[in-house]
């Protein structure tokens, strides 16, 4: 098992913890978000702090999607 794939499916059991257990596309795009920032740190980050920042990321994306 890779040290990426380890970190992904760490982030998704945080998801399943927060009881956001489902699979989704957004799951996963958390998951690979939570990857590239523990790669990017060389270690692991705190995966709350991450998931607020991969939050706050997603939500101001979809803002002009609602503005139209």
């Amino acid at each position: 098992m890779s040290v990426r794939y380890a970190r992904e499916q760490y982030a998704i059991g945080y998801l399943q913890g927060r009881g956001d257990a489902r699979f989704t596309d957004e799951a996963l795009d958390f998951a690979r978000f939570y990857g590239a920032r523990c790669e990017r740190a060389g270690r692991l980050v705190d995966v709350a702090e991450a998931y607020r920042q991969w939050r706050t990321r997603t939500q101001s994306a979809q803002l002009p999607l609602l503005a139209g």
